[in-house]
């Protein structure tokens, strides 16, 4: 016989897609996307696309529309990405972190970014990690850069640049000073 810790495991959310977000309510599901860091709210989580995205990719999270019809991560990609031109990277980016262990959370607003807690540090201590995400070869300026260093610094994180390359997988640099 399977324990409740296993049983937990074997969860499988299901979440109502409106507008860009997807809503989970049910409160056995909300507690486990809350201790997983995963969307905000109390009595119902909100998932960013991203997130939404990658539940559906590890098979966590079906999600229905409006009318009831079950998307698969096709379709679900398909509608999140109207309203975020970005949702690919962010999608790589937080499959390649949480493969890791670390728990993604929404940036500073900059662009493609996140904080980032370190393995079994959320929520109890503050994220420890800035992420900037860029395609690789995509310009970007240097003024941008060391702005988004001075945020990190200014909050007491490791600003990491994280490239995606054309095979979708993705490299991090550490920037910690320009000279």
């Amino acid at each position: 016989m399977a324990s409740e810790e296993e049983e937990q495991e074997k969860i499988i959310i299901r979440g109502l897609l409106e507008g860009e977000k997807v809503h989970v309510t049910s409160p056995d599901e909300v507690e486990w996307l809350k201790k997983r860091g995963y969307g905000e709210g109390d009595s119902k989580i909100t998932l960013t696309p991203y997130e939404a995205l990658y539940l559906s990719y590890i098979g966590r999270l079906v999600v229905v529309d409006k009318r009831g019809k079950d998307l698969d991560f096709k379709e679900l990609f398909t509608r999140l990405r109207k309203r975020e031109k970005n949702l690919w990277l962010q999608f790589l980016i937080t499959r390649d972190l949480r493969s890791r262990g670390y728990v993604v959370k929404d940036g500073f607003g900059l662009g493609v970014d996140f904080n980032v807690y370190d393995r079994g540090e959320y929520p109890e201590k503050p994220s420890k990690f800035l992420i900037f995400g860029l395609p690789e070869g995509s310009p970007i300026k240097a003024g941008t850069l060391i702005e988004l260093l001075r945020r990190a610094q200014a909050n007491r994180k490791v600003l990491i640049l994280a490239t995606i390359d054309r095979r979708s997988e993705v490299v991090y640099y550490e920037i910690s000073r320009f000279h």
